[in-house]
């Protein structure tokens, strides 16, 4: 995988946590479950989060434990299960999971840059 290709699967990632915050900006948990189109577009970029994950190198993994790379890359099975995704896990991860996600990869891109 190209450098430059490893730095778009990270924006991919990095803009899919962001538009997710976008997305719920104001809400409250309550509000967040019960309007459809907000669920279906944070459980879209969840997917995004979970494919890209899965798509990056061990090596990027590997320089960078502290970045839940496995909860990450199980983000991509929310489509298939989403009569019966439970939102109160979703909710946790947008408010605790995913704020300390952006910082992680702005550190690694800033890295690739260097």
């Amino acid at each position: 995988m190209s450098p430059r290709d490893l730095q778009l699967r990270l924006r991919d990632i990095l803009s899919a946590v962001e538009e997710t915050f976008d997305f719920t900006l104001g809400m409250t948990k309550a509000e967040f479950c019960e309007n459809l189109p907000a669920v279906k577009a944070v459980m879209m970029n969840l997917v995004i989060i979970g494919e890209a994950t899965t798509n990056l190198p061990d090596e990027v993994q590997w320089n960078y434990p502290d970045v839940p790379w496995q909860n990450l890359k199980k983000m991509r099975n929310v489509a298939p299960m989403y009569f019966c995704v439970d939102l109160d896990i979703v909710w946790k991860a947008i408010q605790h999971g995913l704020p300390l996600l952006m910082p992680q990869l702005r550190t690694i891109l800033d890295d690739l840059e260097r």
